[in-house]
């Protein structure tokens, strides 16, 4: 029950549903141990799923070698299942490594041996991961949080963009200042393929009042009407998302 708890945690801090594969033998010579022991450990994870109140379906054929096995499945962006964690039991190995411990009555028993990955290699689980969010990651995971656009290439517009880039590198957030002599629409472009989170534009209107409209990632917003904020306040709010890992906007 704890490992399952602790997948059910740890995909829902990513935003990733889950759906459990309860994974069986067949009838196949492919797999080691009596069919008596099989059936009993198939009904056992069935058992621990269902009162866990896991979503799942069950597969022949998908089983270890050794045991069967709880797969959990997550889906990407475009519908495709992956196996993401799983927990498998294993009544093969520790009889044929004569394992053994000593029961309360003092008699030798067998163990059963629980293989469990919740995670997998960090490389898979980050390709699973972007394939689920097509690139879209939440602000707390992008790797580029904020784009600060100048309309211009003066001096004083450029100077003011580096001063908010400095504000926001000194509360931890990562961006970039796209001061390139492209037009300001093609730049805005350019941040909504690279699915930056927020966008904002600086030029004389913004350092003479302090104020910007963020332009948010319409997989975050919340409202359809443009939001004027502080500067400031817009980088602290930022942060704060950063920090509780929100996966919509408090804008």
């Amino acid at each position: 029950n704890n490992l399952l708890e602790s997948a059910r945690e740890l995909y829902a801090t990513v935003s990733m549903p889950l759906r459990v594969r309860l994974s069986y033998r067949d009838d196949s010579d492919a797999y080691l141990g009596l069919p008596e022991l099989w059936k009993t450990a198939q009904e056992q994870l069935k058992n621990a799923v269902v009162a866990n109140k896991l979503d799942y379906f069950e597969e022949t054929g998908e089983a270890a070698f050794y045991g069967p096995k709880i797969d959990f499945m997550a889906t990407d962006a475009i519908g495709r299942e992956h196996q993401v964690a799983t927990v498998q039991l294993d009544f093969v190995q520790p009889e044929r490594f004569k394992l053994g411990y000593i029961a309360d009555d003092g008699s030798t028993r067998q163990p059963v041996m629980i293989h469990c990955a919740l995670l997998g290699s960090i490389e898979r689980f980050l390709a699973v991961y972007i394939e689920h969010t097509a690139g879209r990651f939440p602000v707390w995971v992008a790797p580029e949080q904020v784009r600060v656009i100048t309309v211009n290439q003066e001096p004083a517009t450029v100077d003011f963009a580096d001063k908010v880039y400095n504000s926001a590198k000194a509360l931890g957030l990562r961006l970039m200042v796209d001061n390139s002599n492209e037009s300001v629409g093609k730049k805005i472009r350019a941040s909504e393929i690279a699915k930056v989170p927020y966008t904002i534009v600086v030029g004389d209107k913004e350092i003479a009042s302090g104020e910007v409209v963020p332009r948010i990632r319409k997989d975050m917003a919340v409202m359809e009407v443009p939001l004027t904020i502080g500067i400031e306040q817009f980088l602290k709010t930022v942060a704060n998302e950063a920090k509780s890992r929100v996966l919509k906007t408090s804008l």
